[in-house]
């Protein structure tokens, strides 16, 4: 337990997101980014859109509530906001940037599959992203180098780690 909340990694979340035990999946980042990409069945508050009432979408504060953002900043900020409204079920397990499990998006439906890299450079035709650039509303998946350089970077950046692609 950290500051009044659970903090756990994405293995963690991934299990209890398999259970069926009512729990909810919260994305708290914004509009247009839940629309870009986001878990399958989460639900959209936006962090900037708590305050100090419980949100219409969360009524049950005993419910079990899984909370992600982008890179964990926002996350953070949404758990401890509703910590102190008396929910006492919050999981915090970061960012989006991290998550290597399914992904869908708001207009095509398309999923996101997770990729062995060695798997990926057996067919040299099936692009591999380590990192997604979007550029006036086009994605880029550049691939950085096995080096030092490429150290820091958000997400795996080492061979043999699963890869997202878009299908």
């Amino acid at each position: 337990m950290v500051n009044s909340y659970h903090q756990i990694s994405q293995k963690e979340a991934a299990r209890m997101m398999e259970k069926d035990d009512g729990h909810v999946i919260v994305d708290v980042r914004r509009q247009d980014k839940y629309d870009a990409g986001h878990i399958p069945g989460a639900i959209l508050v936006p962090n900037e859109s708590i305050d100090d009432e419980s949100p219409t979408e969360l009524p049950d504060k005993n419910r079990i509530i899984l909370i992600y953002c982008r890179s964990r900043n926002r996350s953070k900020q949404a758990v401890e906001k509703h910590f102190k409204m008396g929910y006492t079920k919050i999981y915090e397990f970061g960012g989006i940037i991290d998550w290597t499990g399914e992904i869908v998006t708001e207009n095509s439906e398309e999923q996101v599959e997770t990729v062995d890299f060695h798997e990926a450079e057996a067919d040299p035709m099936k692009p591999t992203a380590v990192l997604v650039m979007e550029v006036n509303g086009k994605q880029f998946y550049p691939t950085p180098a096995n080096n030092s350089s490429a150290e820091g970077l958000p997400g795996e950046t080492e061979f043999g780690n699963d890869k997202t692609v878009a299908s």
